[in-house]
């Protein structure tokens, strides 16, 4: 309750009470909605991943911040392998359930604060790690890949394994105010489809342009 005095015309004086409590309410409520619409439109719902969308916004952020600190960024884009042919096995529930799974062995690879684990679209993820040099990019790829060799997810109808494996385009550059952060993802994009092109279920670093 807020509580004030209130002069009358006659000289009087009175007090007044307006309870606020509704208000508050309605106002904490609104907050949490406008919270909760800022998270969806940023997260992936099956995956609760980062998105798309965060990822665009992130990867602007982060190439900006390399042009000025002339600190190395690096992307891995992440495909899993033949991942139709384990939906038309197992069903797409059970594909869903499998995409999960994936996305928690990724969080679990990103290991440094500031690195970014998104749900790319599809079954394709990707990680973005800000001040990351190619070597220490080759290092999460084949991180990500051995934890998923030990996961053991079975995939049956793969003609790579009897087990659910990745392939991984890693790219790494030195922003340049003149590129377009664009350039960071066609460059993951070449190397993952030189992968899939040699047989699937590895890794593979593109050209530095730096």
């Amino acid at each position: 309750l807020h509580s004030y005095a209130l002069g009358t015309p006659s000289g009087c004086t009175g007090r007044a009470r307006l309870a606020v409590t509704d208000l508050c309410r309605k106002s904490l409520e609104l907050e949490r909605n406008n919270e909760q619409l800022a998270n969806l439109s940023t997260t992936d719902a099956l995956t609760g991943l980062a998105n798309r969308r965060s990822f665009d916004q992130c990867l602007l952020s982060e190439w900006q911040r390399s042009a000025r600190s002339q600190q190395p960024l690096s992307l891995l884009l992440i495909d899993v392998d033949h991942f139709k042919r384990y939906n038309d096995h197992y069903g797409h529930l059970a594909g869903d359930a499998c995409l999960r799974q994936m996305a928690g062995i990724l969080y679990d690879c990103a290991q440094r604060s500031g690195e970014l684990v998104v749900r790319y679209g599809g079954e394709e993820f990707a990680l973005l790690l800000p001040g990351t040099d190619v070597e220490a990019a080759s290092v999460v790829a084949q991180r990500c890949m051995d934890e998923l060799v030990k996961a053991q997810i079975s995939h049956a109808n793969s003609p790579v394994s009897p087990w659910l494996t990745c392939s991984i385009g890693v790219a790494t550059m030195i922003a340049s105010p003149e590129q377009l952060p664009e350039i960071l993802v066609r460059c993951a994009d070449e190397a993952l489809y030189r992968v899939k092109s040699a047989g699937r279920a590895h890794f593979s670093v593109a050209p530095s342009l730096t």
